[in-house]
């Protein structure tokens, strides 16, 4: 060999490594050298081979591989186990590089003229066709404590003329097996040729076996699939029933489902029954919100009483209940319930209770005008997302839920002309933004706490006709953005608080029917946003201040049922005032011409006053005048021909009980589809007025006359009727 040498990689010295390993010999290498020319390099130089073991050697392209030798010690080792481990691989064993990667074990056995070994691991890219010139790479894997040589050795094969560097990576590669210094060639002849058929290598026990495991799994596969889906569809279909019964038992509790008769039992077992009608596969949230609008539907009288089934309980998804108008079910995009609308809708029964906690992202809940009955829902507290509360005009009593107060989002609630009892709660001022507040026409009682001053973002607060007493907490820089106070028809005493000038943004003040004191406080006239102050049926005194008139937006200004004395106040400039009402009190003096350059009113009255003089014949130019009402005075004089013009227009009339006279022809003989209420002193045979479509004539000699009869009339007849109110006229300011 011309190659190096390096004694430090030489395996050869090893212990129980034969002696003639590598060197030329006669015997069996002609044999050998037919099927398998030795590889012969042109420039008679070795090439070293790397592996990832060592170099194991070289070997001369010019003197072919010995036979082994013949000794028969070498040969008796039974073969290993096929894949062996560390704690059963015998001494003597070598690996062998399988072609799927893995090692073997095995051991040379004795063969002589035989061929090379079909069972020969084989590398795919070695088989070739016809022989070609080549160079070979051996790599030799051998087990430190092996007694016996297993040597793989791998040839490159190159074509005429390649040599060099790129041919030895680009040539492909043959495996042989070299047992005791033999080269057997993994690739026999035919396998060379490429005549191996798929069912030689079906025989192959390992092959066999494998297909066998192979056909057994596709049947069982196959037998198995439909099962499996079935089963699946059975375990779904548990699994669904089971997460409704834990759904029922978290929101509703098991009392009520045993109850076959009650919401949640009927929910409960519609929601069974049709759970095949939508996707099994659906959250547990999405489960939730569809049960609690089961019973919702079940408990308010769905669908006997409900006017209108908005799709619940079809098929549809629970988000999809609802009309063109969005009332019924909204959703938001991941299907989560954020309304609940359902107004005028002939509910009856009473609001779920735990239930409402299936919807904790609930925006909006009104329920209002409806026969609900029972209590406000103490669970309203969990629905912290809430900004709009709508119950009101039902019959729900009870109190009103502490837990509301832990509604920080809340904007709006209205719980009017309901049953409810008890209290304001004492923490309101933790619904910091809280805009509207309607608790009208209940039964509520108390005072109103002092909290109620730190909703700094409240608008319209409206809680009249109830029974609250005490004064009104107020604070010099509290609630800045109230534009609307309604506390009338309470039994709140004081003074009316002249702290409520401080107010900027106010519009309405109503503080009529309770039983305040003292004087109007003359700042009032400094809300300059002020389109309405009520103080009527109050027991007020002193003289009506004019700066109440200064406020440039003021259209109706009631005052009567107190005890204020003085003369009506003379104010100038352009008003607004369609509404002034000043009866029974004790005013005097005239009326002055002031009062009639109000080019917007549309009610006046100053009956059961001691007002004199004459009327104003500016009083029959009001292009609006609807109602006039100057009954019970002291007036004299002829009535103004100007009240023709009223003829087309005017409702209420009321003249009787004063000294006036003259004819009211102008009044009656004019046609007109508005149905009209006129009282004049017109009875008996000396009639100080002639009146002929008055329906009460007073005669002061016969008939007492007295102004109740007008108040009647007025009350019976026109205040009830909604057409006999005047256009722009709130009915509850004034009632």
């Amino acid at each position: 060999s011309s190659g190096e040498y390096d004694p430090e990689f030489d395996h050869t010295k090893k212990e129980g490594a034969p002696a003639n390993f590598g060197a030329s010999s006669s015997g069996g290498g002609d044999k050998l050298s037919r099927s398998h020319p030795p590889p012969v390099a042109e420039n008679q130089e070795e090439l070293n081979l790397h592996t990832n073991d060592a170099i194991v050697g070289s070997v001369s392209s010019s003197v072919p591989p010995q036979p082994p030798s013949r000794d028969p010690n070498s040969l008796r080792h039974p073969p290993p186990p096929l894949f062996p481990d560390a704690a059963t691989t015998q001494p003597g064993a070598v690996q062998v590089r399988s072609m799927f990667g893995g090692r073997r074990t095995a051991r040379g056995r004795r063969r002589r003229s035989r061929r090379p070994s079909r069972r020969s691991f084989m590398n795919p890219l070695g088989m070739v066709s016809s022989p070609r010139l080549s160079m070979s790479r051996q790599q030799v894997n051998r087990d430190s404590t092996s007694r016996s040589d297993h040597i793989i050795v791998e040839t490159a094969e190159l074509a005429p003329g390649e040599e060099g560097e790129t041919a030895r990576h680009s040539a492909p590669t043959r495996r042989e097996t070299v047992y005791e210094g033999v080269v057997t060639p993994t690739d026999s002849l035919k396998e060379r040729q490429g005549t191996k058929n798929w069912w030689t290598s079906l025989k192959e026990p390992r092959c066999a076996a494998l297909c066998l495991v192979l056909v057994v799994c596709a049947i069982i596969v196959v037998v198995t699939i439909p099962l499996s889906v079935r089963g699946s569809e059975v375990a779904s279909a548990t699994a669904g029933t089971d997460a409704l019964i834990e759904v029922a038992k978290e929101l509703s509790g098991t009392e009520a489902l045993h109850d076959p008769d009650s919401p949640q039992s009927r929910a409960f077992r519609w929601l069974k029954k049709e759970r095949q009608n939508f996707p099994s596969l659906v959250s547990v949230d999405t489960l939730k919100q569809r049960y609690a609008l089961a019973v919702l539907y079940f408990a308010t009288g769905g669908p006997t009483s409900w006017t209108k089934q908005y799709g619940f309980l079809s098929a549809e998804p629970e988000c999809e209940w609802q009309d063109d108008d969005e009332k019924g079910v909204k959703c938001n995009g991941k299907n989560e319930v954020l309304k609940i609308n359902l107004p005028k809708n002939n509910m009856t029964g009473t609001i779920p209770r735990s239930e409402l906690g299936a919807f904790p992202i609930l925006t909006h809940l009104n329920f209002s005008s409806n026969g609900l009955k029972g209590m406000v829902p103490e669970e309203l507290g969990v629905l912290t997302n809430l900004r709009s509360v709508s119950v009101g005009k039902n019959n729900l009593n009870g109190t009103l839920p502490f837990s509301m107060t832990k509604l920080s989002q809340l904007e709006f609630f209205d719980a009017v002309e309901n049953e409810l009892t008890g209290s304001i709660p004492s923490a309101i001022g933790n619904m910091l933004n809280l805009q509207s507040f309607f608790i009208s026409q209940n039964r509520l009682s108390s005072t109103l706490p002092p909290s109620w001053n730190e909703l700094d973002q409240l608008k319209d607060f409206q809680m009249f006709k109830n029974k609250f007493n005490g004064s009104i907490p107020f604070c010099p820089t509290c609630n800045q953005n109230l534009e609307v106070l309604l506390l009338a028809r309470n039994l709140l005493t004081g003074t009316v608080p002249s702290l409520l000038s401080t107010l900027p943004n106010l519009r309405a003040l109503a503080l009529h029917m309770n039983r305040f004191d003292g004087t109007i406080p003359s700042a009032l006239g400094s809300l300059s946003k002020l389109e309405a102050l009520s103080l009527h049926s109050n027991f007020l005194s002193g003289t009506i201040p004019p700066e109440v008139f200064a406020s440039p937006k003021l259209g109706a200004l009631l005052l009567g049922n107190n005890s204020f004395t003085g003369s009506l106040p003379s104010f100038s400039g352009s008003h607004k005032l369609f509404t002034f009402s000043a009866e029974y009190n004790q005013l005097t003096g005239t009326i002055p011409n002031a009062f009639g350059n109000l080019s917007e009113m549309r009610m006046m009255s100053l009956y059961s006053n001691m007002l004199s003089g004459t009327i104003p014949s500016s009083f029959g130019e009001y292009p609006f005048m609807e109602i006039l009402m100057l009954e019970n005075n002291m007036l004299s004089g002829s009535i103004p021909e100007t009240f023709s013009k009223l003829s087309d227009r005017i409702k209420l009339l009321f003249l009787a009980r004063n000294d006036l006279k003259g004819s009211l022809k102008g009044v009656c003989d004019v046609e007109t589809n508005v149905r009209r209420f006129v009282t004049a002193d017109c009875g008996g045979t000396d009639a100080e007025v002639d009146c002929g479509c008055c329906i009460f004539c007073c005669n002061d000699d016969v008939d007492p006359c007295n102004h109740h009869a007008s108040v009647l009339a007025l009350s019976d007849r026109c205040i009830k009727n909604d057409d006999c109110v005047p256009e722009g006229f709130d009915s509850v300011i004034y009632n």
